[in-house]
């Protein structure tokens, strides 16, 4: 139940990001500070969410770069995450997971349901 509910956390922000990020370029994603922030926000909970997904989950959706968002998340946490790499995340890790999430979601539908 805790891993749909983390791969649940996770598929939501990151179309929240997609959303919150939808046709806005890097200056200006970089000049709004709510944009930035609300996306900033996202992206932590993600890492933190993938920190938390039982080893199980992680090797089961092995295509999901994991280790990058948990890497991401500490670097975020840190405040030492560069303008690149927050960037980077939002037009590549988030989509690229997203779309992952969506495949195994049809292909393996146990992985995401909320059974007591």
């Amino acid at each position: 139940m805790l891993q749909a509910a983390l791969l649940g956390l996770i598929d939501e922000a990151c179309t929240e990001i997609l959303t919150l990020t939808e046709e806005v370029d890097e200056a200006a994603f970089f000049r709004s500070r709510l944009t930035h922030a609300e996306t900033v926000k996202r992206l932590k909970a993600i890492a933190q969410a993938a920190g938390e997904l039982p080893d199980s989950a992680r090797s089961t959706i092995a295509e999901i770069d994991w280790a990058r968002w948990q890497e991401l998340g500490r670097e975020l946490a840190a405040g030492s995450a560069g303008p690149l790499t927050v960037w980077v995340a939002v037009r590549e890790l988030a989509p690229l997971t997203l779309n992952w999430l969506r495949v195994y979601r049809q292909s393996q539908p146990d992985l995401f349901r909320l059974n007591p």
